[in-house]
């Protein structure tokens, strides 16, 4: 188990994830014992690309749905000048449902720039949920 796993142990997460026409909306509430819950809503537009910009850092942003549409990915690009050098990192989350929609599992590959000094356990998880009725 990865060190910082217990950190997530007793939290319970809600998703709900809806797609109108083009577009992807992913809204999360986390809660903890004894803590009021947090909400999160992303907005996400199949097959158009967002950019933005958090500090100084460039971020791209495309989603896609895998060939056979039993999956969607997120691919984030995050882009940033660092001792006169151009890096580059991604993130790209891939959303399934598997045993008929009752479980949706998660996957998130890290792909830091090179000369990062992440390692492989911080580079790649994986979250299954199961749908509670």
């Amino acid at each position: 188990m990865h060190p910082d796993c217990s950190l997530f142990a007793d939290v319970s997460s809600i998703y709900i994830i809806t797609q109108t026409n083009n577009t992807i909306n992913i809204d999360l509430t986390q809660s903890k014992k004894d803590t009021k819950p947090v909400t999160s809503s992303e907005k996400y537009v199949i097959g158009s690309g967002m950019e933005g910009k958090s500090g100084n850092k460039n971020i791209t942003v495309e989603v896609a749905w895998s060939s056979d549409k039993q999956s969607f990915s997120i691919t984030e690009v995050t882009s940033y000048a660092e001792n006169g050098t151009t890096r580059e990192s991604k993130r790209i989350k891939t959303y399934s449902l598997t045993d008929a929609g009752k479980t949706m599992i998660i996957k998130t590959d890290n792909i830091p720039s090179s000369g990062s000094k992440t390692t492989d356990s911080d580079k790649n998880s994986v979250m299954v949920f199961n749908k509670s009725l």
